[in-house]
């Protein structure tokens, strides 16, 4: 991601309240857009409902 994107990307998201999870969860997705909630599982140690909650979560603030 160039670093006008990146920025751009960080100053909308800045703005909207995510928890630490959720941001977490984007930061997985943005280094790998193709990542499985399995993958998230793995990686963020958290079971594969917690990962569907907080996708969700992200889903309605329109992120």
């Amino acid at each position: 991601m160039s670093a006008c994107c990146s920025d751009h990307f960080s100053t909308v998201y800045s703005q909207i309240s995510l928890t630490t999870r959720q941001q977490q969860i984007l930061a997985l997705i943005r280094n790998n857009p193709a990542i499985s909630r399995t993958e998230m599982v793995q990686k963020l140690k958290i079971n594969e409902s917690a990962i569907q909650k907080h996708l969700g979560s992200l889903k309605k603030k329109e992120v």
